[in-house]
């Protein structure tokens, strides 16, 4: 590509345009971006955050708490999971005064 830019910073952004790389990703669905700009735009355009704060509307905030907090649950259940499933192939010792034998 022969373009020229006036300021190295432009002239990077457009390089990693060409390398596909995509540093910035929308927090509402993923979609990634080379600049920030264009993800800022998107947000604004496609989920309505406001122009000049750039802060999301009341009802995506709640929607994105109740996605972390049912990760942040599936996260423990799973690290649960994983933890007696150690138990039960012996990789973890029982603690003191919890030894196996008749009740």
């Amino acid at each position: 590509c022969n373009r020229a830019f006036a300021r190295n910073f432009n002239l990077q952004s457009h390089i990693k345009s060409h390398m596909g790389v995509r540093d910035f990703s929308c927090p509402e669905c993923s979609k990634k971006f080379s600049r920030k700009h264009d993800c800022s735009r998107h947000c604004i355009a496609i989920h309505g955050y406001d122009k000049e704060t750039g802060q999301p509307p009341e009802h995506l905030l709640a929607a994105r708490e109740e996605r972390e907090r049912e990760q942040a649950q599936r996260e423990r259940q799973e690290h649960a999971m994983r933890e007696d499933l150690r138990m039960v192939e012996g990789q973890m010792s029982l603690p003191v005064g919890r030894e196996m034998g008749p009740p």
